[in-house]
Order: C-alpha cells, then structure tokens, then sequence
C-alpha cells in the first residue's frame, strides 16, 4: 500500500451523492440502493475513474485487477454504518475482490486509507511480507484484516515477482565482486548496460500503477545507491 492522490469523480456521481444526502435529510431512516445503482452507467464511470485512480491495481494489495478477476468499488467507511457516505466519491476504493470481501464492514480508527494516510509510514515489505512498522497497532490491523500474509494466492504472485529482481540483483552482485577480486576495473564496464538496466527496471516497477510497487519499492530501492557508486 502506498499515498495515492485522489482525482475528481463524476459530475453524476456528486449529483447522486447530494440527491441521497438530501433524501436522508427528509427520512434518516432510509437504506441506499447499492445494488440498482450497480446497474447505472454512473457505477461504470465511477469504476473507471478509481481504476484511473490506482491505475488498474487493488488499492490495498496493489495486484493488477482485470488480469486475474473484476474490480470492485470499495466503500472505506462501510454503507451499512455510514449510508451518508454511500456515493460520496471521497470514500470510494479501487479493489480487488479478495481485499474487498476481507475487509467488509470492518472499520476504525486503526483503517488506513490510501488516499487520505501515507500507508508506508506503518507498514513495510520485507521479502514477501507485509510487516507492521515498529510493531505499530494501525499496521498490524491492516495487514491482518486485508489477510495481507495469509492468502496463498498473492503470496505466490509476490514471490514471484520478488524472486526475479533478486535474482538480476544477487547475479549483477556476484558479478562485480569477481571482478573486483581480480583487481580489474575495467572490466567492470562490461557490467554497465546490465546495472544500468537493472536500476531502471527498479525505478520504474516502483512507480505507482506497477504491481506491487511497494514491494519492490521497499527492497531494491535503497541497493540502486550501492549500484550507482559503479557507474561512476
């Protein structure tokens, strides 16, 4: 999970959004029709707009969505306690269905959200592993709730992923210390192209939009500065 800079939601969605908050002034008792405003064009602009948003990936575990199932329109303040907030565009997430179905109506002061909160000021990758920062309580919350560590399936989609940026890294590594031991410099502009591409490959994975930016964010990122003390 990484900050991500909220844009602005449909014209029709904010329309809604004051239609529902003034029908909830005359009758505070009424429920918001989620499932008919399913079926409006405005849920399909709305879901255009939050995958614009986040760039097609979950908001919360950062797996790209159309590749492997149907996004979904995450409510942060859940509608069933916060019907007020049903279509205000501010509390809507771009999620998978996996993070989306594990969170459910869970919500409270310890919820980060993206889009409000800087989520690597309480949780951070090592390897594969979503770890809360200090042990901190808003962390540990998050990675329990989204399951975060615990789904087989996105943790093999990680390590995957990981294993091949550790593999260029550790063979790129191995590589300049055999050369250094041989007391031969200049070969180590044979290496150039390969660190120069790793470094970029490193920079642009850990951009937001690439999944799981995070991850590789939090584990080569501070390696490219030994990398680049090469290229010199």
């Amino acid at each position: 999970m990484h900050k991500v800079k909220r844009n602005k939601g449909p014209i029709k969605l904010m329309n809604k959004d004051k239609e529902w908050r003034d029908s909830l002034k005359i009758n505070i008792k009424l429920k918001p029709n989620w499932e008919e405003f399913s079926k409006t064009v405005i849920k399909k602009e709305t879901i255009s707009m939050l995958e614009d948003m986040y760039k097609g990936c979950c908001c919360y575990c950062e797996s790209k969505i159309k590749s492997t199932s149907y996004p979904e329109i995450e409510h942060f303040k859940p509608k069933t306690f916060y019907p007020e907030l049903c279509f205000d565009y501010t509390n809507l997430h771009y999620s998978c269905k996996r993070c989306n179905l594990a969170k459910g109506s869970h919500y409270d002061d310890n919820i980060i959200s993206p889009s409000e909160e800087n989520p690597e000021e309480y949780i951070q990758y090592i390897g594969e592993l979503a770890v809360s920062i200090d042990n901190n309580k808003r962390g540990n919350t998050m990675i329990d709730v989204l399951k975060l560590n615990e789904r087989a399936d996105l943790k093999e989609e990680r390590i995957k992923y990981l294993n091949e940026f550790s593999k260029n890294y550790e063979l790129i590594v191995s590589a300049i210390e055999m050369i250094l031991n041989k007391e031969d410099s200049k070969d180590l502009s044979i290496l150039k192209p390969f660190i120069c591409n790793f470094i970029d490959n490193v920079e642009l994975k850990s951009k937001h939009g690439e999944s799981y930016c995070t991850m590789i964010k939090h584990n080569f990122l501070d390696k490219l500065d030994i990398l680049m003390e090469f290229l010199k």
